[in-house]
């Protein structure tokens, strides 16, 4: 598993509304799970165009097992 601490630069142009109809198709719910298979946290995430999602680091620091979905 690769992490990568990326800047984030806010686009001062876009209000939350805005921003949200532009990427909520590709927002997902990322769950974590460790090696027992019990749920240990839970967020959202956006899949990028390469096909990789971005998530905060507190959803995935202690998981060994990861869902990726919607709803």
């Amino acid at each position: 598993m690769m992490f990568m601490v990326l800047p984030v630069r806010a686009q001062q142009d876009l209000s939350p509304t805005k921003l949200f109809e532009k990427v909520r198709a590709s927002v997902v719910v990322v769950k974590s799970r460790n090696a027992k298979g019990q749920d240990i946290s839970q967020g959202s995430g956006v899949k990028l165009p390469s096909g990789r999602i971005v998530t905060n680091f507190h959803v995935v620091k202690d998981g060994k097992i990861f869902l990726v979905g919607r709803g």
